[in-house]
């Protein structure tokens, strides 16, 4: 009985400890989760609160002074490399099986290369096939038109024609003789047309205050460029000399830019202006030496033969009609001519239908897409094989409905791209503006195509590319540089230094040019920002995230 209870108590004893250890495991793992949720939330509190976010690191930064300065306004846009041409071919008529598919993406084609061909045997047979019908119901209708009452319809239709013909001859002459469309009168409006252009080239030659703004935007370069001129010749410059160097040297440019874009725009008016004076001069020159050899005298003679021509046909249809006429079936006459008009029009699809069975590349290129297949049934009109020319690019931007009013055909804009680096610098011009625009995401986009000439660089279909425009500039505003701007979820902020202390503020910026930005709220003139020295170099990321 003893050895019993002995037993007894070392089992439950087992038992329990094992219990033991398996409660304190659970205890132990609800305890780290806990803590390990904690430290979690606490770690993306601190890393998405403003005031926490990281400014890099504190050795590569310096400061600023909030200070009064002039900043270039540029608009902004991002845009895709496109290749110049791109042709999309599709079958218009033909509805026939695909026997051969030569194309794939990517793959190199050349001018008149078969890409797509279609059952040309069975394409024959349909037109051999339309042919027959339509010579049987021309025969048809050969016949009907040989009775009389064909004649007297035939000659009902030409009777009409003939009335309006003579009704607007004999209107022309009238308007002549009033003086309208006649030599003298184009004359007239040349002389105006000339007169207008002349005054207006003479207001741009002689405008007194354009001279005054370049002389003005001459003296801010002149400035710029002295300012600069000095830290250029130290020896051994130290940071500070060299981070205030190249704030100076873009702003230097910056201006230079300016002035360069005022002198070119008054440049293109006056030549403008000068075509269209040359353009109204040669019009008026030429009506001179038709007047001279009695335009006036020759015109009138045209219209009135012309309408004496019309009165004649006229009478000889009325002649005609009076002759007798017998009775036939005009609706089956109507019916047989509406038979040909439609197997005509089928005869025309089918030879469209074969000129067109072998799809061939219109250029020398790349194909971009194919979306058919072999020995399936070609359906008209659905695109098959898309084909581009990728021997020149142009660029494809998309402007903010906020911008567009402030864009014009043929605006010179600054090319970066992304996958090159911020070395590669290209300039192009921007083409037609269009009138209506795209709604995606809740915002008015207008696609503007941007021309420009690569040069030796080398592109690829669907590169990104960053575009700016320059459009003026703002003088006597609070200005920083880009570089002190963080964009953040909640807006903009900078760090401002106060007595050795750092200080995250919101702020409301304005324009820039991805070297200096004005600031509208947030910061006083004389305040002290730190900028990051990471430099707004192409491609960088400044004031909410816009590219310059």
């Amino acid at each position: 009985m003893g050895q019993r209870m002995r037993n007894l108590r070392r089992l439950f004893g087992r038992r329990y400890l094992k219990r033991l250890v398996i409660v304190t495991v659970i205890l132990g793992l609800a305890v780290g989760g806990v803590q390990l949720v904690r430290y979690a939330r606490t770690a993306l509190q601190s890393a998405f609160s403003p005031g926490s976010r990281s400014r890099g690191p504190a050795f590569h930064t310096d400061t600023a002074t909030v200070e009064r300065g002039s900043v270039t306004k540029a608009i902004i846009a991002y845009g895709q490399v496109k290749p110049m041409r791109t042709e999309t071919l599709a079958f218009r008529k033909a509805k026939e099986r695909i026997v051969s598919l030569r194309a794939e993406p990517g793959l190199p084609v050349v001018e008149g290369q078969v890409l797509v061909e279609l059952d040309i045997a069975a394409l024959e047979r349909n037109l051999a096939e339309a042919r027959g019908e339509l010579q049987e119901a021309e025969g048809e209708l050969d016949e009907l038109a040989a009775t009389d009452s064909a004649r007297e319809l035939e000659l009902q239709v030409e009777l009409s024609e003939a009335q309006t013909a003579l009704e607007a001859a004999v209107g022309d002459l009238k308007a002549f003789d009033e003086g309208k469309n006649t030599p003298e009168a184009r004359r007239k409006l040349a002389a105006s047309e000339l007169a207008s252009a002349e005054a207006e080239l003479r207001d741009l030659t002689d405008d007194p205050s354009h001279q005054k703004e370049i002389q003005r935007l001459e003296w801010l370069y002149n400035q710029a460029e002295v300012e600069h001129g000095p830290y250029v010749l130290i020896e051994n410059p130290s940071e500070q000399d060299r981070d205030t160097e190249w704030l100076l040297r873009n702003e230097m440019l910056a201006r230079r830019q300016t002035l360069e874009v005022a002198r070119l725009d008054h440049q293109a008016g006056i030549r403008a202006a000068e075509q269209r004076v040359a353009e109204a001069r040669r019009a008026l020159e030429r009506l001179d030496r038709e007047i001279a050899l009695g335009a006036h005298e020759i015109e009138r003679a045209k219209l009135a033969s012309a309408k004496d021509a019309a009165q004649a046909e006229l009478m000889g249809i009325e002649e005609k009609l009076a002759l007798p006429a017998e009775e036939s079936d005009a609706v089956e006459l109507a019916r047989a001519r509406a038979e040909v008009l439609k197997l005509e029009g089928e005869v025309q699809d089918a030879t469209a239908a074969l000129a067109e069975g072998r799809l061939r590349a219109p250029f020398d290129g790349v194909v971009l897409a194919v979306q058919a297949m072999p020995e399936t049934l070609a359906v008209p009109g659905r695109d098959v094989v898309s084909v581009a020319d990728t021997s020149a690019f142009r660029i494809l931007a998309k402007f903010s409905e906020l911008d567009v009013l402030d864009l014009r055909e043929g605006m010179e804009a600054l090319l970066t791209f992304d996958a090159l680096g911020p070395d590669v610098r290209l300039t192009g011009r921007l083409g037609e503006i269009p009138r209506y625009g795209k709604y995606e995401n809740g915002v008015t986009y207008y696609e503007v195509m941007v021309d420009f000439d690569g040069g030796e660089v080398t592109l690829r279909d669907g590169f990104s590319a960053n575009v700016s425009v320059p459009v003026g500039s703002k003088e006597n505003v609070l200005v920083i540089p880009a570089a002190a701007v963080w964009e953040e979820p909640g807006g903009s902020s900078v760090i401002v230094l106060t007595e050795g202390e750092r200080e995250v503020r919101r702020i409301k910026t304005g324009v820039g040019d991805g070297v200096t930005v004005e600031v509208v709220d947030g910061l006083q003139e004389g305040e002290v920002v730190e900028v990051q020295l990471r430099g707004p170099l192409p491609g960088s990321v400044y004031m909410g995230g816009v590219r310059y």
